[in-house]
Parts: C-alpha cells; structure tokens; sequence
C-alpha cells in the first residue's frame, strides 16, 4: 500500500495490493483511449461547430446574458470555461476539447474512488475498466459539448456522499463547496445532488447532514433558475424536436414509467458499454442492487437516488432520459454490475477458489473489449478539415464554392481554410418555400468552370441527391471527395464535388424552377432548418454571370452579411 503514497489516504486499508495495481492499469488504458481520440484532432462536427460559433462570435456579456445561439444549451461554468479557451488560444480544436478530456480523465478515478468506497474492495478495478473501454465515453472525452462533465461531477458527487459519513463536522467544507459548483458545470448534477440530498436527509443522521443538503439545495436551485431564465422558447422547442427524432423523451404515462425505463436502461447497457444481451445484463445490475442491499443500503441508496429523480423528471415531462442527455446514468448503472462481479468474488473466496477471482473481473470486461475492437477509436465525426484542405491545394484562381446548409456551421468556422474567398461563397440557408429553390444558387453560378460544392450533415438524404442530379444536368462533375463516417462506413459525412458549369448547352437543358422533381423526391425540410441550427434566411451578395464584372469583393461580403 505504500508504494501508492498519498493515494493509499483514499483506499480502504482491507484492499489488496495486487486491486490497487488492476486499478492503475485500468485507469491507465481508459486514460490512453482518451488521449489517443483527443490528439487525433478530428474536425468539429455540427453540433460541436455550433457550440463553437457561440464561443467564437460573442462576447462575455453576452454569453453570460443571453441565450445561446443556434438550438444550443449548457451549463454557466462550461461556456466560462470554453470561452476562457478561445481567448487564451483561439480557434484551436484541442483548447475547446479539453474540458471533455480532463473530465474523462476525471471520471475514470472518480469511479474507482466511488467502487472502493461502496465496498467492492479487490473488484474495485472493474468499475473503471467497463468505463473506460465504452466507445461513447471515449467520444465524448473529445467534444466541445458537457456531457462528459456530467458523467464526471455526478460520480464525484457520489464519492464525495459516501465519503460524508467518515468525516468530522470541520472537514465538510471541502465537499460542501464541491457540491455547490457542479450544478454550475452540469445539469447532470442537479439529479445527483437532490438524490444524494434525499438520502441525507432520510438518513438516521440527518442533522449532521442539514447544513450541507441545505447549501447543495441551493445551489441547485440558483443553478436551475438561472439556466432557465438563458433558454428561450424557440430553443425549447428545438428540444423537443431533437428528443423525438432520436427517439429519447418521456413516457406516455405513469403507468409506463418502469418499463420505458427499462428499456432506456438496456439501451444504455448496450450503446454506452458494449454489453450485448442485455436483458441478461441488466438482471446482472439487478443482482447488484440485491447485493447492496444486503451489505450496504446506504450506497445503494446513493446510487440508486439519483437516477430516480431522473425517472420522476422524466414522468413529469421535465427531462428526458436517453442519449447523451443521460449519458451519466450508463456510468451508474457500471456500479450495479461492478456489485454484482464483487459478490461472485465473495462467492469464489468462500468457495477457496480466491485464485479465481481476478478472472472473474477480466471475464466481465471481455464483452466492451470485443465491442471496442469492432468499432474501435479513432472516432471521425463530418471531418470537414482535410476535406478544406484538399479545396484549398487544388484551388485555382476564380473558383466558387457553393455550401449546403448542413456545413454552414463548418465553414464559418473552418472557412478560412479552403483559401477561397469570402466574395466567392454560395450558401444555401433555410427556409425553402419550395424543394426547387434549394437549387437556385446555382443558376447564380451559370458559365462557372469552377464551381466546389460542399456538403456535410445531410440528414435528408433526398436533398442531396435532389441537388447533385440537377448539377450533373446541368453541368459535368470533374472531381469527388468525401469522408466516412464512423459506425456507417458506407457512407460519407463530409463530401465535396467539383463541377464544370460552362458548357453552354448543358446549361440550358434545366433551371431551378423548371427541373422536374417528382413527389418521391421531395425532400423535407432538414431538422436543423426547423430546430434553427442555422439561421432561417440571410441576404446573399448578388453573384454576377459569367462573362461579366465581378462585384468588388468587399461590397459583396458586406452584402452578405447583411
């Protein structure tokens, strides 16, 4: 125990030493996983850009004031601390992704800390080890978006409440002022601290308790207020409309509160840890929570609280539970499993095959390491940078570039590597009145030799097709680019397409509001048009045709910014 130092303070004196070294190596690997999709540098993608956006085009004040731009919501000390990053470093991917990683980081100890503390002694390094091999949390340890702070402050917040009932009276400021600030840097936390506070209060010590539920219920409540009052109607709605296409949100009714929760849970089994057959698993979870309700229904208590409070938001259509916006929960439902490991240990020390027990632990992690391997990091997300770059290098002078709707967000904040002009962009924003018009700013372009078309984020896919068969109508493609994305290799999430459009003859086979588009062609309007991700309308600088006089080009960036 002495070769871990200081850390030997934080580890039950009953743990062996050969645990203690599982643990390091566990927290080591997930570590490594995070670092590795962190230092790959992979481009922003749109939910990330528009995040980004937000940081890179306002000012404190209004940061601080007003709601965010573009359909998005976060927690006060994580757009501090963003915004803190772009001033020290500016437009620098790993400067704005380093929240998420120390927070991955983070959260990998902090599990540990808390399976330790719940008794799971020499299986202990389990917890960190399912953790750090599920391929979302890796992801997630590299985005400019607070999730991953939400997994982070709510395991601490769990060690910090079992560790509670050690400590004097003096020694509770610490956690007192840690519990303050995390409502602050996630909204995850508010579940975890009124779980955690219910507990408390409920406990048979309540009154060593009061003061500091009562500073936590404050806090979170101060936090809560505040987040409301910074979030608009429109961004509720947007809400809605993301929570229903991906298929989180609320049950129907009180009655289906347990099983929609079940099946969010198996969800998370299967999608955050990699557990296949999860029905199995989660009777594995189950298991755990008997465990600990025979050897310590206080820590199930605290584990268990939180994700109540969930479920009753949930039922009272307040918050959703699923996808990323529960994404803490995956990391609570690894406590149940680790307790359910740690009694079959108990179970082989009776049984004197103590031999054994190492293998029971590795055994649990075989099923996320084979889920790993089969879709292992790096993770690329609509990797829009190389694809810029590929502009830029084979760019000549005169070149235009028309950008989709999806890849605004990308190229107002990567533009500037295509190395094409301002004077010389296409955008195409919504709204459309009509499916054709989504094909008007290319008759803008008519007797172009040169016209780039860039496309990420197409989430209706008949709106790409619809635009490529008008272009190859019209004119002849000479180049294709694109990038796969991650878990559909098929397909591409950020492609590029060069067209020649000076053939006079192709150019007058079809306009935009001539080209026949049949109803199964029709393409819906894109959700991130509806939701406002992008802006609903902008005044495009008038683009002359060919053969005549340019605008001047800073009149034209004028004109389209207005």
């Amino acid at each position: 125990m002495k070769s871990f130092g200081r850390l030997s303070r934080f580890v039950p004196s009953d743990t062996p030493v050969w645990s203690l070294w599982f643990m390091a190596g566990a927290v080591a690997i997930g570590a490594g996983l995070r670092v590795y999709q962190f230092g790959i540098q992979s481009s922003l993608w749109l939910d990330e850009l528009a995040m980004a956006n937000n940081i890179a085009e306002r000012s404190w004040s209004s940061l601080l004031r007003e709601p965010l731009a573009y359909a998005q919501v976060a927690p006060l000390g994580f757009v501090a601390f963003e915004k803190a990053m772009f001033d020290a470093f500016g437009r620098n991917d790993l400067a704005l992704r380093l929240y998420s990683l120390l927070a991955g980081i983070g959260s990998l100890g902090a599990i540990a800390l808390v399976a330790l503390r719940a008794g799971f002694r020499e299986l202990a390094w389990v917890a960190p080890l399912l953790l750090g091999l599920g391929g979302p949390f890796i992801f997630q340890s590299a985005q400019v978006k607070p999730y991953a702070g939400d997994v982070f402050f709510s395991l601490v917040l769990l060690a910090i409440a079992l560790r509670l009932v050690s400590v004097r009276e003096s020694s509770r400021l610490r956690p007192m002022a840690l519990g303050m600030l995390a409502p602050w840097f996630s909204f995850a936390a508010s579940f975890t601290l009124a779980g955690i506070g219910l507990v408390l209060l409920l406990s048979a010590q309540r009154r060593r308790y009061l003061v500091v539920s009562a500073v936590w219920g404050l806090s979170v409540v101060a936090a809560l207020a505040y987040a409301t009052l910074l979030v608009d109607r429109t961004t509720l709605d947007a809400m809605q409309i993301f929570w229903s296409r991906d298929g989180v949100g609320f049950p129907t009714g009180v009655g289906d509160v347990i099983p929609w929760a079940l099946v969010q849970f198996r969800a998370h089994l299967w999608s955050e840890l990699g557990l296949r057959g999860v029905t199995y698993w989660l009777g594995i979870a189950g298991l755990g929570a008997i465990a600990l309700w025979w050897r310590n229904r206080f820590a199930l208590a605290l584990i268990a609280a939180p994700i109540l409070v969930a479920l009753i938001a949930a039922a009272a259509r307040r918050y959703p539970l699923g996808g990323r916006l529960s994404h803490w929960i995956a990391a609570f439902l690894v406590l149940f499993v680790v307790a359910a490991v740690a009694e079959a240990g108990r179970f082989l020390r009776r049984m004197r095959l103590g031999e054994l027990v190492p293998l029971a632990g590795t055994a649990v992690a075989v099923l996320p390491l084979l889920s790993l391997l089969q879709n292992a990091p790096p993770y690329r997300v609509e990797n829009v940078k190389p694809v810029l770059a590929e502009i830029a290098r084979r760019r000549e002078e005169g070149d235009w570039l028309y950008v989709h709707s999806g890849a605004w967000h990308a190229y107002r904040y990567y533009g500037h590597l295509s190395g094409i002009p301002a004077h010389r962009i296409v955008p195409s924003l919504c709204p459309r009145e009509s499916a054709g018009e989504s094909l008007a700013p290319f008759d803008a372009v008519r007797g172009r030799s040169r016209v780039w078309v860039l496309f990420t984020h197409v989430n209706v896919a008949r709106e790409r097709e619809l635009v490529l068969s008008y272009l190859d109508r019209i004119g002849e493609r000479r180049f294709s680019l694109g990038t796969p994305k991650p878990f559909v290799r098929a397909s591409w999430s950020v492609e590029t397409h060069l067209y020649d459009l000076s053939d006079r003859a192709k150019r007058q086979r079809a306009t935009w509001n001539t080209f026949p588009i049949s109803a199964s062609e029709m393409p819906n309007e894109p959700t991130i048009c509806t939701v406002g991700m992008v802006p609903r309308r902008t005044q495009l600088p008038r683009i002359e045709r060919a053969g005549e006089v340019e605008r001047e080009p800073r009149a034209a960036e004028r004109a389209r910014r207005q």
